[in-house]
Parts: structure tokens; sequence; C-alpha cells
């Protein structure tokens, strides 16, 4: 028996004083041996072969382990020492040394249990934890999916509604009071230019958001003269047309592109005006000479500068039948030229011909139409009393 206590490490030995009720303070290992077997040979009986019941070596735990507190613990623990007394007396062994090794195989195996249960519930655990966080993973991109595709289908339920929705109409916009008055609006002097006035009012309009649809109606009260003699004899049906009242305006003051052209070509600088005027009257003129030709490229500006230098290299009968024509670009002017030329000389051809025949006019001369003889010296000239077939003088 002491054999077996000396192998046991001093912690172990410890213990078992503490369970048997042995003092182990400051005692070293041997000491603790020879209290141990001291006791063990002072609790055996040899009539039962057997260890008194409350001096028997059961451990709870594993050496340096806590004991359990709960319920479910003791109740477990008094099961498993009540097996091990059964084993004890089924082996019906009296040797104390076996009987103690056997209880400390037993202990020693319980301790490995527990741990590894401890381990096995520490594990489950952790799998626990790692589930219900990788279902709170699963469920966030879940929710993020459906935000995004609930946030897609709003925005194409707002297109959609967007392309359904009916255009603003005319009658719907005059619900809205924009303007209380036409006096926010320009008026049109006696003299004045009517490019000028029409574009200061189009660009009032764009200032106040106005629809196009009532334009109109702001733009008759400013009108005075011939501009408005202009609206009056349009149909009643234009009342409300802005554009067709602006057409019939600029036909009545013949502001056509030539009109801007000449003012452009022939802006002089007056008695009260700085050469600041001159170059703003140049920019209106040469702006409004563009839009009448509705010239928005450098092309086109180039062949409008061509074409009017080309005009002015021609003598103004062939000006002016180019002029009648309207060509577009400088090579029709060029072509229509051309033409004017050719039949020029066909007709100049003709006409030679006709009159002279052998170096001989061929002609008919009326006899009334005989020239009329030379005075001679010393005599007074004859009275001409041919008389005008119209007149009479």
């Amino acid at each position: 028996m002491a054999a077996f206590y000396k192998r046991q490490t001093k912690e172990t030995l410890i213990n078992l004083c503490e369970q048997r009720g042995i003092d182990a303070a400051d005692k070293s290992k041997e000491m603790l041996v020879c209290a141990l077997v001291e006791q063990e040979q002072q609790s055996y009986t040899p009539e039962s072969g057997d260890y008194a019941t409350q001096d028997m070596p059961v451990l709870n735990s594993a050496p340096g382990s806590s004991q359990r507190g709960d319920s479910n613990s003791c109740s477990g623990q008094g099961d498993r020492n009540s097996s091990l007394q059964a084993a004890l007396q089924l082996l019906g062994s009296d040797d104390p040394q076996l009987r103690l090794q056997l209880i400390l195989q037993y202990q020693q195996a319980e301790a490995g249990r527990e741990a590894a249960e401890r381990e096995a519930a520490a594990a489950a655990v952790a799998a626990e934890r790692e589930a219900a966080a990788a279902a709170a993973e699963r469920e966030a991109a879940a929710a993020a999916a459906e935000r995004q595709a609930e946030r897609q289908y709003q925005l194409e339920l707002a297109k959609l509604q967007q392309q359904r929705l009916p255009p603003r109409s005319s009658e719907s916009s005059e619900l809205r009071p924009l303007i209380t008055s036409a006096d926010k609006f320009p008026v049109m002097d006696k003299d004045g230019d009517l490019d000028t006035f029409l574009r200061c009012f189009e660009r009032a309009c764009r200032q106040y958001h106005l629809p196009r649809e009532q334009w109109a109606k702001y733009l008759t009260p400013g009108l005075k003269d011939k501009a408005l003699d202009a609206f009056v004899d349009l149909p009643p049906e234009f009342d409300g047309d802005y554009d067709a009242i602006k057409n019939a305006l600029i036909k009545k003051y013949h502001l056509t592109p030539e009109v801007y052209r000449k003012k452009f070509r022939t802006v002089q600088r007056g008695p009260t005006d700085s050469y600041s005027d001159v170059v703003s009257s140049l920019r209106t003129t040469f702006k409004a000479w563009l839009r009448g030709l509705s010239v928005t490229t450098f092309d086109c500006l180039e062949d409008l500068m061509i074409k009017d230098q080309f005009l002015h290299t021609c003598p103004v009968e062939v000006r002016q039948f180019i002029m009648d024509r309207e060509p577009k670009t400088a090579d029709q002017a060029a072509e229509i030229a051309d033409t004017y030329a050719a039949n020029r000389m066909s007709d100049n051809h003709k006409t030679t011909s006709q009159t002279w025949k052998g170096g001989k006019p061929t002609g008919h001369f009326p006899s009334h139409a005989s020239p009329t003889p030379r005075p001679t010296a010393g005599t007074s000239a004859p009275v001409d009393t041919r008389q005008c077939f119209v007149c009479r003088k």
C-alpha cells in the first residue's frame, strides 16, 4: 500500500488526506504517505473485508477541480459513487491497495469523461454561435437584396408612371395665374424697329416661362399703327397663333433678308451716335439677316459671304436678274448669271444678223421719216412740222 501512495503526486496525496480528515499542513510527501498508510490500517476491518464507508476515498472530480453545486451534478455523482461501491463489493478482494487503485482509476476516468463533456459542450456552443452568425449574415444579405429589388421596382414604376402621364394642355396651364397683366411686356414704339421689339417680347415670355400658346394674347396689347393694322387684317382663327401674327407683321414691314442686308451695308454713324452704337447696329442687322436666311453653320455663312461679294461684282442688270430668282447658294447665283449672259449674247447676235446684210441696212424706214435737208449758206433752216400721234404736239 505504501508503494502505491509513493507513486502518486503530492497534490493527490494532499487531496486524499483532506478527504480522510488527516492534517496535511506543512508535511512532506513521505509524511503524507505514512499518515495515509496508518489511517488505512486503522480503518480496515478484517471481518467484513471492506473499508469503513466514512473513510472510503472518493473524489468528486479530477485533482485541482472545483465541485459542482447544482442538483443534477450532485445526483449524477451520487449515482457514480453507488456504482463504484457496487463494483468494489462484486470484486470481493481484501487487498486494500487493489481497491484503492481501482478507486483512483475510476476517479481519473470520471474526470476525463467530464473534461470531454465540457469540451463537447463548448464545441457545441461554438458551433451554435457560428451557425447563428451565418444565419444572421444570410438574413442580412437577403434583406439587402430585398431592399435593392424593392428600390429597383419603385424606380421602374416611377418611370412607367411618368411615361403614361398625359402632356400638359394649354387649358390646364391657363389655370395658373402666371402674369396678372400685360404691363410687364414691351410696347412697340411708333418709329421703333419691329425685329428688336419681337426679340424683346420673346425674351420676356421666356423669362416668365410662358407657354408658346399664350404669347399671342400678351403680344397684341403692345402693337400700334401698322402692326395693329396687320393684326386686324388676320382672320379670327389666327387670334391665338403667335407665329401667324409674327409672319403677318414681318410681311407688313417688309422685313425680308434683303432688307436687313441693305441695312447692314448702309449703316451710317449719326450725329448723336457713338462708334459703339454703330457696331451694335451692325451686329443687330447682321444677325437679323442671318436669321432670315436660316444661317446656322460656318459653311452656310461662308457661302453667304461669297454670294454677296459675287453680286457686288456683277452689273446692275445682272444683279437684279439674279436677285429676282432668289438663289440659295453662290453656285446657283453663278449659274443664273451664266444663263443671263448666254441669252443676251444670243439675242444680240440675232438682232445684228437681221438688221445688217452684206454691210447695208435691210430695215424698212417710214416715208415720213426722210432726213431733213441741211440748210445752205444764206438761207434759214426749215421748220419741223411733224406731230406726235399721241399728244398731237
